[in-house]
């Protein structure tokens, strides 16, 4: 929090953002007509700097990392019952794209251009009953 909030308004910011209720949090904080002054307090640049400031740090402590959800499941994998586990091990293998299939398809590239081979695998990949989406339309 900036230096420049008296003890009393980083009183109000810490209690204001564990509970975002003006009144309570200027009551907390000690002043005097909680409800005049929790008003007048979240209007103040300087406390809603510091309020963005720590409910953005606290936000990010709530969001897992990629590795923190690995770890998490890899544990639910290992310690729960068996649907619990299978449910676990499924989420990581598509986290980890283990489910993606591979297929080989054959073409002549001679005296052919990058485009069209290219078609030639679309139409061949298409008539195996696949539907191929280019990248720009997979978003």
């Amino acid at each position: 929090m900036s230096q420049k909030l008296t003890e009393r308004q980083k009183r109000f910011v810490q209690h204001y953002a564990r509970d975002p209720n003006a009144l309570q949090a200027a009551k907390k904080a000690g002043y005097k007509s909680p409800g005049v002054e929790g008003h007048r307090l979240l209007k103040n640049a300087k406390i809603v700097t510091a309020l963005r400031s720590l409910t953005g740090k606290a936000e990010a402590k709530r969001i897992m990392s990629i590795e923190d959800r690995k770890k998490r499941l890899s544990e639910i994998a290992n310690d729960s019952d068996k649907r619990t586990s299978m449910i676990a091990l499924d989420l990581l293998n598509k986290m980890e794209a283990v489910y993606i299939q591979k297929h080989e398809v054959k073409t002549n590239f001679q005296n052919k251009s990058d485009d069209e081979v290219i078609q030639d695998v679309i139409r061949e990949l298409e008539s195996r009953g696949y539907k191929v989406i280019a990248p720009d339309e997979g978003s």
